[in-house]
């Protein structure tokens, strides 16, 4: 900012992996209903809030300070970049529709 004085382009283009079933996602603190002692304890609650805080909360926080500096400018592009791990299963296979 203070060699050129505003943001034209703001890109987001991180992001991370964790293979893990969701199922095999351990809360911190589980419910009651839930048998803690059944569920796998390999991918900790840490690493899940990791993953959502580099993928989901770091492209919004980009992307809200670039367009805090685009807006009063009156211009701007923010650019948002995923990657085939969104539209991909951890078998390299498409996503597919289920018929019931």
């Amino acid at each position: 900012m203070e060699r050129f004085g505003k943001i034209d382009v703001a890109v987001a283009c991180a992001g991370i992996v964790e293979n893990y079933s969701a199922l095999e996602y351990v809360n911190p603190e589980p419910e009651p209903t839930i048998r803690s002692e059944a569920l796998p304890s390999s991918y900790p609650a840490d690493r899940v809030k990791r993953l959502f805080d580099i993928n989901v909360h770091g492209v919004f926080y980009t992307a809200r300070e670039a367009a805090r500096n685009m807006i009063p400018n009156g211009s701007g592009s923010i650019i948002l970049i995923s990657s085939m791990s969104a539209n991909v299963g951890p078998d390299d296979d498409p996503f597919e529709e289920k018929a019931d």
